[in-house]
């Protein structure tokens, strides 16, 4: 399989997406696969990037923003390290939190593609 440019990705994700704020992080809105998006049954030789795990909002990844996002006081001036940070939900928790600075770092290169200290 041929890999996409970034640019080409994003647009194919924009495209191929539904934005969602249906979870327990409703003050964020992402960009992902639902079961409205024409992608929901397709097959792997339908989406041109590879395992798209970045376009699911998981379960622990909502639990784990919405601590952060609650506790505000814990992560102000604080350093993260976001580590397999899929979607981004936690680095942008923690921003809004006032984490000082941020890393987010995933294996997916369509994923987060953010290493600033703010978003």
């Amino acid at each position: 399989m041929l890999q996409p440019s970034l640019h080409s990705a994003s647009k194919w994700i924009i495209r191929n997406t539904l934005i969602s704020n249906e979870s327990l992080t409703p003050e964020f809105k992402f960009h992902l696969i639902t079961i409205a998006s024409p992608l929901w049954m397709s097959t792997p030789d339908e989406c041109p990037l590879p395992d798209p795990y970045w376009a699911f909002y998981w379960p622990g990844g909502q639990g784990l923003s919405r601590f952060i996002l609650d506790n505000k006081q814990l992560f102000c001036g604080s350093q993260i390290l976001d580590f397999g940070a899929g979607c981004g939900s936690a680095s942008m928790a923690a921003s809004v939190s006032g984490a000082s600075r941020i890393l987010a770092n995933d294996i997916d290169k369509c994923g987060i593609s953010h290493q600033k200290s703010r978003f």
